[in-house]
């Protein structure tokens, strides 16, 4: 508890605390509130600040459309529908690189995925008892002689985020399984399969038929199987033991194969150096790259020495496996037949077995004279037979098939099928149509009143070979006319058949053209420039209230010459163009600052003159030189005209061979010539043969080129072997490199193991050094063409021409707006970090002086208690001597 001394007033009557709490509140109110409403200020300023930052940002954002032209460039497209069906062919949309026009599109076939299906087996579960191996779009598949349908369908799954196909098991109407492929992209080239071993386990699953055919391209190219890599041997690559040493041709070509040795590369190369046009092609697709073997021209097996008309095994097993010889997929017609029958003398019934000698099952099928024979049954198509016979003395088998091959019978309707005899003397049933179907028939005799009456037959017919499709869907690539000329590709939707267009194919009609109408999209622009112009007032606006007399920041002259600046920038004369002034749009800038546009004459001047409108409101260039070319600049670059003078062309890396000694020698040890692409990183060797002259090294080192995807070419140069980069540059080089320990193959090439690199540019813009790169000059910071980038592809050197930049209106308010917006330097950041930096300062004082104020209110307070002791101690001795005085009183009474 407090002493009673502490309690004020308590002895001496007097409110002291009270009185030390408002002397701190006058001193506070003369000495903190200031800092304290100094601070709130500031707080406001700063939050003000930030407004007008996200004001210009915004003004930033609207004009930059406008400088680079996005926001004039829209366009809509329309059309696509049939004008007599009114089926919708094709819809389409259009980037700001779309030509205003129409075009004539014939929607001819669409893209559509392959899907087939094999034979169909009793349980999926079940051992299938066979094994092997077969890749599906290059991708391993083993199966043992323990696999189950279930167990392939998960052998070909796990590797289908490479074969980008998907297996599924589709249930049959008998209970059964069939294993069905689904590409998972559509195209012609649909799923690869190939047996990788023998033994077939494609044709025992019944995915493919045993024969195999060729195919070219439109462009007459015939494509191989992909691969993962150009320089592995083709049985390595495949897993497999390769089919003996053979030959394969390519239209008049023969060349020798070896898939045990030769990789991709080498037969490309075998191909060039023996005149066929040939390549290793790479593709990537979902961040994999593969590689095929491109021919130009039909590819073909040799034939067989002993049979000629027959192609020889090996060389076709090459082919196939190389991805040529493409497995065939045909449809499987169904089969209905009776059980073996046979003649008097047990031997198979034949055409001309009477039938009434017919036997079935060993017992004779009791057929006599004037018995009727009722043939039943469905066609493929489903439709129902229904046929009678009557047995004469001399009728036979033939005559029955007869009737079964009428129009009456199965011969007739949309969908026939052929009665014909099997070498066990059974009748079966064709269907004439391949894949699914319904035939199905029956036979069942009446027994005449001579022959005892009732009935009897031959037996039961059974579905001896179930109709099916192999390939279920085929794989098609999409087929367009564009006015006029035809495309073809693996996606319905199309991006390179119309500059700036997606077309997206619906529907197909064969012979009739839809239109479709690109137009410039003049409400979008409308709507850019509205944007642009509430943006501007927007901030103009802001500027007027806050800089008036009682504006927040009504003292603040960089706020109000940030204005004024967009004020003066709408009303500049931009040179150059049809337009000089935004007001000879439709955009007019009244006496406060404030925009107004005129939609109709802006879509007026737009329609009339798009490029003008664009160069009004661009930052562009020019150059009076072809040969010097125009690449942009920065905000920094002022507008006007700029010498460019060019001391040295940059080059590309090369080397040309000096000194060579062909032909190669290896001296019976394997030579390899190493290379390193530095603009792509990647890298790749070839085999240096005995024999090699330039050319075949040349031929060599394209194709591993191409296969690699490297940015080089090798060509042959007055009988040397020159190797060039196409880029220019000191970022673009090539390293040459041959085998560790190789001091003799550098010699022979003549062409020494090092790096080689290009040289970039070097040169002045107006008189000022600029930085080089390839063939790109860009002026340095801090001269007036600070930013501007320009391109020469010259042949000489010296003055090579100048370069004018026009800074149009958009390109102008967005300078200004970045001025504000941009970070440190910007204006905003600017102001606002003093404004931190003065509130910290008075927050510091205002710290101060709350300290010493609280200080000055504890030594007031303890004085005050201090007094408040002494008078209690006053208090107690009057107290004391009263008492004192009152006794003494008593006594002498």
């Amino acid at each position: 508890m407090p002493s009673i001394s502490s309690v004020q007033g308590l002895s001496s009557g007097i409110q002291w605390q009270d009185l030390v709490d408002q002397l701190i509140a006058v001193d506070s109110s003369r000495q903190l509130d200031p800092l304290t409403r100094l601070l709130a200020g500031n707080q406001s300023k700063t939050g003000a600040w930030t407004s007008y930052r996200n004001m210009a940002q915004a003004l930033a954002d609207a004009a930059a459309g406008l400088k680079d032209g996005t926001a004039f460039g829209a366009a809509t497209v329309s059309g696509g529908t049939s004008a007599s069906t009114g089926r919708a062919l094709v819809s389409a949309t259009a980037t700001t690189d779309a030509q205003p026009g129409q075009y004539q599109v014939e929607v001819l076939s669409l893209a559509q995925s392959e899907k087939i299906g094999g034979n169909a087996v009793a349980s999926a579960t079940t051992a299938l008892g066979f094994s092997g191996d077969f890749t599906v779009n290059g991708q391993k598949v083993s199966v043992s002689a323990g696999s189950s349908l279930t167990a392939i369908r998960t052998a070909i799954n796990a590797v289908s985020n490479s074969s980008h196909v998907t297996a599924t098991l589709l249930g049959t109407a008998g209970g059964g399984s069939r294993l069905v492929l689904t590409s998972d992209v559509a195209g012609a080239k649909g799923i690869e399969l190939v047996d990788s071993s023998a033994g077939g386990v494609l044709q025992q699953l019944g995915l493919v038929d045993g024969s195999y055919s060729f195919s070219t391209d439109e462009n007459g190219h015939s494509t191989g199987a992909t691969f993962k890599s150009t320089n592995t041997a083709v049985a390595t690559a495949l897993g497999i033991t390769a089919p003996a040493a053979t030959s394969i041709r390519v239209g008049n070509v023969t060349i020798s194969v070896d898939l045990s040795n030769d990789t991709l590369s080498d037969i490309a190369t075998r191909l060039q150096a023996a005149g066929v046009d040939a390549n290793v092609a790479p593709n990537t697709e979902s961040g994999a790259t593969t590689y095929r073997l491109v021919v130009g021209g039909n590819v073909s097996a040799i034939p067989d020495t002993v049979t000629p008309s027959q192609p020889d095994a090996n060389s076709l097993r090459a082919l196939e496996l190389l991805g040529f010889a493409h497995a065939g997929r045909a449809a499987i017609s169904q089969v209905v037949a009776s059980g073996p029958l046979a003649a008097a003398d047990d031997s198979p019934a034949i055409g001309s077995t009477l039938l009434s000698d017919l036997k079935s099952s060993g017992t004779s099928a009791n057929m006599q004279v004037g018995d009727t024979i009722s043939l039943s049954g469905r066609r493929g198509d489903g439709t129902a037979v229904t046929v009678s016979f009557t047995v004469g003395a001399t009728s036979t088998l033939n005559d029955l098939l007869g009737t079964l091959n009428g129009v009456t019978g199965f011969g007739g309707g949309t969908r026939s099928a052929t009665a014909s005899l099997g070498v066990d003397g059974s009748i079966q049933l064709t269907d004439n149509t391949s894949g699914d179907s319904q035939l199905a028939f029956s036979l069942s005799v009446s027994k005449s009143v001579a022959n005892g009456g009732g009935s009897t037959g031959i037996g039961a017919f059974h579905v001896g070979t179930t109709g099916r499709q192999r390939e279920i869907i085929s794989g098609t690539d999409a087929q367009i006319r564009v006015d006029g000329v035809q495309y073809s590709r693996t996606s319905n939707t199309i991006t390179d058949a119309i500059a700036g267009v997606s077309l997206k194919l619906q529907q197909t009609e064969v012979g009739t053209q839809t239109t479709l109408n690109v137009a410039r999209d003049t409400a979008a622009a409308v709507t850019s420039m509205q944007a642009f112009v509430k943006a501007f007032n927007d901030t103009v606006g802001f500027v007027n209230k806050n800089t008036a007399s009682r504006g927040l920041l009504a003292s603040n002259g960089s706020l109000r010459s940030s204005g004024r600046a967009l004020s003066t920038a709408m009303l500049t004369d931009i040179t150059g163009g049809s337009f000089s002034r935004a007001t000879l749009i439709g955009i007019s800038l009244d006496k406060t600052g404030v925009l107004t546009l005129d939609a109709a004459a802006f879509t007026t001047a737009l329609k009339s003159d798009e490029n003008g409108v664009k160069q009004l409101f661009g930052l562009n260039g020019s150059t009076d030189n072809a040969a010097l070319e125009y690449v942009g600049a920065s905000d920094n670059t002022a507008a006007g005209t700029y010498a460019v003078n060019v001391t040295a062309l940059a080059t590309n890396p090369t080397v040309t061979g000096t000194g060579a000694t062909f032909p190669f020698n290896d001296g019976g040890v394997p030579r390899t010539m190493n290379f390193t692409d530095g603009v792509t990183g990647k890298t790749g060797s070839i085999v240096l043969a005995t024999g090699d002259d330039a050319s075949a090294i040349s031929s060599k080192l394209n194709a591993m080129f191409t296969s690699n995807g490297m940015l080089v070419n090798a060509s042959v140069v007055s009988g040397a072997l020159t190797i060039t980069g196409p880029q220019f540059g000191s970022n673009s080089s090539f390293t040459v490199a041959y085998g560790v320990g190789d001091t003799t193959s550098a010699g022979q090439v003549g062409i020494a193991a090092q790096q080689y690199a290009g040289t970039d540019i070097a040169g002045t813009i107006d008189g000022v050094a600029a930085t080089g790169l390839g063939q790109v000059l860009t002026a340095n910071t801090g001269a007036t063409a600070s930013g501007l980038i320009v391109r020469y592809s010259g042949l000489v050197t010296g003055a090579v021409g100048s370069t004018t930049v026009v800074v149009g209106t958009g390109a102008l308010i967005s300078r200004i707006a970045r001025s504000v917006t941009r970070s440190g330097d910007g204006l905003v950041d600017s102001v606002t970090t003093q404004l931190d930096l003065s509130s910290q300062s008075i927050q510091r004082r205002s710290d101060d002086v709350s300290a010493r104020l609280l200080r000055r209110k504890n030594a007031l307070l303890k004085q005050f208690a201090a007094m408040e002791a002494a008078v209690q101690r006053v208090n107690a001795q009057s107290s004391q001597i009263t008492s004192m005085i009152s006794s003494l009183q008593t006594q002498n009474k």
